[in-house]
């Protein structure tokens, strides 16, 4: 909007005042210089007086400080207690001991010279066997009843140099069978030097007399060995069946 101006170009006191604040007063001498004569140089004189003047009674803007807003405080649920490692006990697994079996027997008992036992175990032959007797309750030549089941047990003692293990077995291998097995794994591991106990469940012949049967060892190579001097001897059973 072009400011209202006074035929003698003197302006209205209000529009001088919006002028000043507004920094337009360079409009207000541009129109002044339209009004011919000196009276319109005294004019613009006058005003460009009074726009000074104002210009120094307004007061100075005091720069207005903005504190800035207080961060929003974070909500921190409950402080978690520290947790205390649990010690979890530490348990030492104990090396499998071979189980060794010493039994309690009687009967036959063959003999031996305490240093030739030890000198065959140290010969370096792996596999041999030495007859250390019959374990009750049936032995060499006994008496059983015909058709009755009975138990045949030989302690025998590993002196090879070569630990015994399930790998190894017992063979039938001539005479009568009993109606048993053909073979039986060995049950117990047995380092040189200590006994195990093989046993037989078997059943009498029908008809009475005596009646025997022979039985071998075989390493897990099926290589054949027995008791006796030479380890080439069988185990023996031989009983008398009765009515």
């Amino acid at each position: 909007m072009i400011p209202r101006i006074h035929r003698d170009c003197r302006p209205d006191p209000f529009i001088v005042r919006r002028l000043a604040a507004g920094g337009l007063s360079v409009l207000l001498c541009a129109a002044c210089a339209a009004a011919p004569g000196a009276e319109a140089t005294r004019s613009a004189r006058s005003v460009a007086a009074l726009i000074t003047e104002m210009a120094a009674r307004a007061p100075s803007p005091t720069p207005t400080s903005y504190a800035p807003a207080d961060a929003p405080t974070a909500t921190i649920g409950p402080t978690p207690s520290p947790v205390t490692p649990t010690a979890i006990p530490t348990v030492e697994l104990a090396s499998p001991t071979p189980k060794v079996v010493r039994a309690t027997f009687s009967g036959p008992t063959p003999t031996t010279d305490a240093a030739s036992l030890l000198t065959r175990t140290l010969t370096g032959r792996c596999s041999a066997a030495f007859f250390v007797g019959y374990a009750p309750p049936v032995f060499l030549d006994s008496e059983v009843k015909v058709q009755e089941t009975f138990i045949v047990t030989w302690v025998i003692r590993n002196v090879g140099t070569c630990t015994w293990y399930p790998g190894y077995l017992l063979h039938w291998h001539s005479g009568a069978h009993f109606e048993g097995p053909d073979y039986i794994d060995f049950p117990e591991i047995v380092p040189p030097n200590q006994n195990l106990l093989l046993s037989l469940t078997l059943t009498a012949p029908r008809e009475p007399g005596k009646y025997y049967s022979r039985w071998y060892l075989r390493d897990p190579e099926m290589a054949q060995f027995g008791i006796g001097e030479n380890f080439d001897q069988p185990l023996m059973i031989r009983i008398t069946a009765v009515a």
